[in-house]
């Protein structure tokens, strides 16, 4: 592969989310590693947005509300401006412009679909793209059951996070600043206040742990429409002194540090990227059992899986650590070590420069 590749990554603003994360790890080690990044984000008229991911600056391009096909000339001559050698589009939105455009200018273009949520689009984008790579073999399996897509086309590449991050950056979070005693179980979340995340299920495990006389306490990070429902619900259950919600911060591992046990319970799609955080704190992580949560979690080695919408079995494993101490401790080092084996930002960053290769080869 020709030193100082450049490599063009497309993104659509609504739909950064974890994405903005995965990048932020994976475009330094792309830079380090002799490749030469850089981003470009479609935006709606007069939108904001952060002009700079993973030490790139982002380029924009507003794209119209009633964009046509049109528009794909308007992509591709702003991404000539850049000299990208290859075009590497996030999420199926970005797809649906970015591999046109990709074709327009005469280079390759592969698609990273970070989920299968929006994923069912023509058959005739996919086949613009060299590779479609998926985030979880659950990802891959959703997308072809719900697209015509050539298998030889398929790549799995899990997202991998930076180990050597500070686990405290952003502001620091204790246990004392937070009023959790020394010997209480602390319990902690992120996530958007929403039903999709179902933390109202968080609030009965521990509604159900402190009737046992378990002393747990819960903080949850986030923002979102059903905020003041959740402190209404803790204030119905009586355990308003033991749940706390805190602001979201761009940086939660600090709040991971701090917790004992993390949970995770969305109903809808896993949370790849705040599992894995969780686990390479060295922390047992109770997550439901939907998306990829099963490929990242083993049962009662890294972690425990619980069905959706069951909190009796988050406080069933809760009391199953609480019980036998040396347990958290044995599950967090086997987190760890799972992470270090399959999803690091390195191991993500390299699986890529292969596919790179590749295209670059023209094989």
């Amino acid at each position: 592969m020709p030193d100082n590749l450049s490599v063009t990554h497309l993104v659509d603003s609504r739909e950064l989310g974890d994405i903005r994360h995965v990048l932020d790890d994976l475009l330094p080690r792309q830079a380090a590693g002799g490749l030469n990044p850089s981003v470009t984000a479609f935006v709606e008229p007069g939108e904001d947005l952060k002009r700079r991911i993973g030490g790139v600056d982002v380029a924009v391009v507003e794209k119209p509300p009633k964009a046509g096909w049109r528009w794909a000339w308007t992509l591709a001559a702003r991404l000539k401006q850049q000299r990208p050698a290859i075009i590497h589009t996030h999420t199926p939105a970005a797809a649906r412009w970015g591999s046109p455009a990709a074709r327009l200018m005469g280079r390759p273009c592969l698609t990273t679909c970070h989920s299968a949520q929006g994923a069912r689009i023509s058959s005739f984008i996919w086949n613009l793209n060299q590779f479609i790579v998926s985030v979880s073999m659950d990802v891959q399996r959703q997308l072809q059951a719900t697209n015509h897509i050539n298998p030889k086309k398929c790549q799995i590449v899990y997202n991998g996070i930076d180990l050597k991050r500070d686990s405290g950056r952003g502001e620091a979070v204790s246990r004392s600043a937070l009023g959790i005693p020394p010997d209480a179980v602390f319990l902690a979340s992120t996530g958007r206040f929403i039903p999709e995340e179902d933390q109202e299920s968080q609030l009965k495990a521990v509604r159900k742990l402190r009737s046992k006389e378990c002393d747990a306490r819960l903080v949850v990070m986030g923002e979102g429409p059903l905020e003041e429902r959740l402190k209404a619900k803790a204030k119905e259950f009586g355990i308003e002194e033991a749940v706390r919600l805190i602001p979201w911060s761009d940086h939660p591992r600090a709040l991971i540090a701090a917790c004992d046990i993390f949970l995770v319970t969305s109903v809808r799609h896993g949370r790849p990227v705040t599992i894995l955080e969780a686990m390479a704190a060295g922390k047992p992580v109770i997550a439901t059992s939907i998306g990829s949560n099963p490929e990242m979690i083993v049962e009662r080695k890294t972690g425990y899986l619980v069905p959706c919408g069951y909190p009796e079995r988050i406080d069933t494993a809760v009391m199953r650590l609480k019980a036998l101490p040396n347990l958290v401790a044995d599950i967090g080092k086997a987190a760890r070590e799972r992470v270090e084996e399959l999803f690091t930002a390195e191991m993500m960053e390299l699986n890529y420069r292969k596919l790179y290769e590749r295209l670059a080869s023209g094989s």
